[in-house]
């Protein structure tokens, strides 16, 4: 942890996301994605626990037909606030190779606020996606409120617009709403706040133009990094931790799912030799 922040100190000491660079030309081949998760603690509240993934896109083979598969990615965890989890990321990231402003990455992100602010203090140049599941949930929200929940027609509306969306940007969900005349109050509503999140993540909407570009528009490696950093780990039946316990696993979990990132502080070889033989003997 202490090598951590001592990196993450001399990296923004040695250069600030102020110090735009010339934006890179052709696809941005990095992503970022942010996301956050709660874990229960001893005194019966919740906190939650904020994960970045990093990962190169030209490190995605597929496996065979129709099923891909990240070789390498990189992982940040903190319990906490997102101030810490973005200083942890950026200097990561410098080192896999996104440029100071983040001219040469893509940030995928569910919609939260924290994560834009995040990506927007680190990486102004970086291209911002809003997450196309999560669109498509609040697409299927609205249809539900209009034409009842299981509804045929509310399922066939929300699928054909978000396949449309998905070919083409946030305007093709506008001019979906404009046409509809919803005749309750929470029909009404349902409309009135799609629109208004819609338009409040237009900019980040461009999923046709990103996909030809092989750009991924979908936050699916940090989701399921939830589920290898933290959930396998400290979301057992049962568990419940002290905010110094769960950072340190964290930690731990961090550093282990990372032996393969060639972006991290230690190697998984020198972490084992700190922790003294006991560990070894169970590894081996």
């Amino acid at each position: 942890a202490r090598a951590l922040d001592q990196r993450a100190r001399a990296t923004e000491a040695d250069a600030t996301p102020e110090r735009l660079e010339a934006p890179a030309p052709g696809p941005r081949p990095y992503n970022i994605q942010l996301d956050g998760g709660m874990l229960r603690m001893r005194d019966k509240t919740f906190r939650e626990v904020k994960v970045a993934c990093l990962f190169d896109g030209r490190d995605l083979a597929e496996l065979h037909a129709g099923r891909r598969e990240l070789l390498r990615k990189h992982y940040e965890v903190h319990l906490g606030g997102p101030e810490r989890l973005g200083q942890l990321t950026y200097a990561a990231a410098r080192v896999y190779g996104v440029t100071v402003d983040g001219a040469n990455a893509i940030s995928q992100g569910d919609g939260a606020p924290w994560v834009w602010n995040v990506v927007q203090t680190h990486w102004p140049a970086a291209v911002e996606v809003l997450d196309f599941y999560h669109l498509s949930e609040h697409l299927h929200a609205c249809a539900q409120a209009l034409w009842g929940v299981g509804s045929e027609r509310a399922r066939v509306w929300a699928r054909e617009v978000g396949q449309q969306t998905l070919a083409g940007d946030a305007r093709v969900v506008d001019t979906a709403l404009s046409r509809l005349r919803p005749p309750t109050a929470a029909g009404q509503h349902a409309v009135g706040q799609l629109r208004r999140y819609v338009r409040t993540h237009a900019h980040r909407m461009g999923y046709g133009h990103l996909r030809q570009q092989g750009s991924a528009v979908a936050s699916a490696a940090v989701e399921s990094a939830h589920h290898g950093v933290v959930q396998r780990r400290l979301k057992r039946p049962g568990q419940r931790w002290s905010e110094c316990g769960a950072q340190q696993i964290l930690t731990t979990r961090r550093l282990w799912c990372n032996r393969l990132s060639p972006a991290d502080v230690i190697s998984l070889a020198n972490a084992r030799y700190l922790v003294g033989p006991g560990y070894r003997r169970r590894v081996a």
